[in-house]
């Protein structure tokens, strides 16, 4: 309690206490919500494009995918960004003939898909962080999710976009 004597305020061990549970109270609800991250990595946010791979589809599947929708990275709630564009083909198989040499061949019953997201997070010399905390890289497989499709994705190149 702070008590009055000869006109100044003195402050006793209790009140130097509640100060420092209340100022560590204030530090660790900040920390613990990453509010200081969030504040600096929303000035930071870089606008990228995502380019993926997917391969083996089912036709029914494959037809599922459309631009324009939000996909979403599965087991957190990070936005891998919005489907730009993208492209379907046949399955590609290569298999060795009886020289040992690879002959490309397509199965029609099987889809192979390619597009693009449009992103945002951080990109450094360290490379590129998704939504700032998920860290992505060309060859990294990825489980995402549309309102429509789950699907596992190869991310095959990231760039700035301009």
């Amino acid at each position: 309690m702070k008590k009055i004597e000869n006109g100044k305020l003195r402050f006793n061990i209790i009140d130097i206490l509640i100060i420092i549970i209340v100022i560590g109270s204030i530090v660790g609800v900040v920390f613990r919500y990453d509010i200081v991250d969030r504040l600096v990595l929303d000035s930071k946010r870089d606008e990228v494009r995502v380019s993926f791979m997917i391969t083996g589809l089912s036709p029914q599947i494959s037809e599922q995918i459309t631009d324009g929708d939000e996909f979403y990275v599965v087991g957190s709630s990070d936005s891998i960004g919005t489907l730009v564009e993208h492209r379907t083909s046949n399955y590609l198989t290569v298999e060795a003939n009886e020289k040992g040499e690879p002959v490309q061949s397509f199965d029609n019953t099987l889809r192979d898909v390619r597009g693009t997201f449009q992103s945002y997070g951080v990109l450094n010399e360290d490379g590129f962080f998704l939504e700032g905390t998920l860290f992505i890289a060309p060859g990294k497989t990825l489980t995402i999710e549309s309102r429509n499709v789950r699907v596992s994705v190869i991310i095959t190149e990231i760039t700035q976009a301009s």
